[in-house]
């Protein structure tokens, strides 16, 4: 199917305010949407679904999901685009709030109370919006991302081009990655990580590898070398982990690995206190989880990172960045910055 048809079915679902996603899974050149006929939103607890899922950050109950019931899917090769980053203002009393939520969040550290945290801040602005432009751009800037565009009238609108699986569920067993550190890209591909990005990426790593070892024999456990993932205008550090022979349900896997360490905290329990106490906004879907899930326990769910809430007539992006004892506020306002601009650079 050509681009004018994805451009016609997107233009004719916004309009018409029912439930839908579009979406793209990483490296692959096939957009596909599930949409319904109604505005029920539908819910699970238990993720035994064929749909579309949207989970929040924080999984206390019912997960919202859009069925497959009703669905398309749309030949798409991206071509090369080449953007400016988009000028975003820095207000003073946002950053020092920033800043002294770093400062916070070392100070447990040093404490004791945390190893690792990630701290995230909402950037708001007004903006007039052409949804299927920004949807379309994303897919365009981002080929290696997990792509989706997501709208429920009663859940929301949102969009993001996430570089971090959650994990995979297929016949073959179970994948997931670490993935931790933050440098922007630069075309010589030479990059030095510090201490701070290594310990930041050890401590993620070593985190989700206990997660799987309560669940699985450790022999079915591999985990790659560590290597540089390039996620858009940025890469970070990276281990590809499997498990063979993986015999778990979606819902347990989504109950003992998410939120990771690489959007919460160590300790896990720990870390979501921390950040309901300190941070002055609910995350909502941001960091949460989302994608593709089937009945036969098959599934390929992502991190909600580089994502915004799109509202009539403005944007809120989330962004974070992890926290170490080592951290310096500045650097980390730089990372959130040049973060922000995975989703500026659509509009």
């Amino acid at each position: 199917m050509k681009d004018k048809e994805l451009k016609r079915d997107f233009q004719n679902l916004w309009q018409g305010q029912k439930p839908f996603v579009f979406f793209r899974a990483p490296n692959t050149n096939s957009v596909r949407c599930f949409f319904q006929k109604d505005s029920q939103l539908f819910k699970t607890f238990d993720f035994k679904i064929n749909g579309f899922l949207m989970g929040s950050f924080i999984m206390e109950s019912e997960t919202a999901f859009i069925p497959s019931d009703h669905q398309k899917e749309y030949a798409f090769n991206p071509t090369l685009v080449t953007v400016q980053p988009f000028p975003l203002e820095e207000s003073k009393e946002e950053k020092q709030s920033f800043f002294d939520l770093v400062h916070r969040t070392k100070k447990a550290i040093h404490s004791g109370l945390l190893k690792k945290l990630v701290v995230s801040r909402k950037i708001k602005i007004k903006h007039n919006l052409n949804p299927f432009e920004l949807f379309n751009n994303l897919l365009h800037l981002y080929p290696q991302a997990m792509v989706y565009f997501w709208h429920h009238p009663v859940a929301g609108t949102w969009m993001g081009a996430s570089p971090e699986r959650l994990f995979g569920i297929d016949e073959y067993g179970l994948k997931t990655m670490s993935l931790a550190g933050t440098l922007p890209f630069n075309s010589n591909e030479i990059y030095h990580w510090g201490a701070k990005e290594k310990l930041e990426q050890a401590l993620v790593t070593q985190s989700i590898k206990k997660v799987l070892r309560d669940l699985f024999n450790e022999e079915d456990i591999e985990c790659s070398e560590t290597y540089t993932k390039r996620a858009g205008n940025l890469v970070h550090l990276c281990n590809d982990i499997s498990v063979n022979r993986a015999n778990v349900s979606v819902e347990r896997m989504i109950k003992n690995l998410h939120p990771t360490p690489a959007v919460g905290g160590i300790p896990k329990q720990e870390g979501l206190d921390f950040i309901a106490s300190h941070e002055k906004f609910d995350r909502q879907y941001y960091s949460g989880c989302m994608g593709d899930v089937d009945l036969l326990g098959e599934c390929n769910l992502y991190v909600n990172l580089r994502c915004a809430q799109l509202k009539k007539e403005s944007i809120s992006l989330y962004v974070g960045a992890g926290i170490t004892a080592e951290s310096d506020a500045e650097q980390e306002w730089e990372e959130t910055q040049n973060k922000a601009q995975t989703i500026l650079q659509a509009l």
